[in-house]
């Protein structure tokens, strides 16, 4: 469906007819809020930005762009992980800013669009980052670019948000319901083929993503 077409439909769900309801304006700005959400949860859109670092440099800024973080690689080769500011303070005092080393093993979300790199490498090397980004906002003019058996989903999120507006809060926690498990769907469908079972470093490829060792380290805690 295009742009045009979802709100069409989402028009019949919210039975609004004539003048006096929403805009086109409006319901165009609830589907980009759903286009991004659905491209960050669903991963079915994603780059690699590369990123150089100086020697004994640790810090670096994400893309404008950046959404949402898939994989890190140092050097094309070594996967290392994502770490919130906080376990580090707790296991090692305030002493990790400053540890020093061949190589780092985790990236730590240190501040709005900043990331540091721990420890800091003691020589210059290169950030691989695949990750989610940001689409353009759509227009009346667009067609979603994600597989057209997802259109669908984004009708229920523009459902959703008009309901609740509406005030109709059944059948918009109903729509949302819809939503949520279609975009849970999308997120299995999408990944297929991309799971890796654990390998050592130097035989992962920098296009493979170990799911296992990032849901066990990162996304579980």
């Amino acid at each position: 469906m295009n742009v045009v077409e979802i709100l069409t439909e989402v028009k019949s769900d919210i039975r609004q007819t004539g003048e006096g309801g929403f805009t086109d304006t409006q319901l165009l700005a609830l589907l980009n809020e759903g286009y991004v959400d659905f491209c960050r949860f669903t991963e079915c859109r994603e780059k690699s930005t590369e990123i150089v670092t100086e020697a004994l440099h640790g810090s670096f800024e994400t893309p404008s762009d950046f959404l949402e973080s898939r994989q890190y690689r140092w050097s094309y080769n070594r996967q290392i992980f994502p770490r919130a500011e906080v376990t580090l303070d707790d296991d090692d005092s305030n002493e990790w800013e400053f540890r020093v080393a061949d190589q780092p093993d985790s990236v730590v979300y240190f501040n709005w669009k900043n990331n540091r790199l721990y420890p800091i490498p003691s020589s210059a090397g290169t950030v691989l980052m695949r990750h989610a980004f940001i689409p353009d906002d759509l227009t009346l003019a667009d067609t979603p670019d994600i597989p057209k058996v997802y259109h669908d989903a984004l009708v229920d999120y523009v459902d959703s948000e008009c309901l609740f507006i509406m005030r109709d809060f059944t059948s918009a926690a109903d729509a949302r319901k819809s939503y949520d498990k279609r975009r849970l769907k999308a997120r299995s469908q999408s990944n297929q083929g991309q799971r890796t079972p654990n390998t050592l470093v130097s035989q992962r490829p920098v296009t493979v993503f170990n799911y296992k060792s990032w849901d066990y380290r990162y996304r579980k805690r």
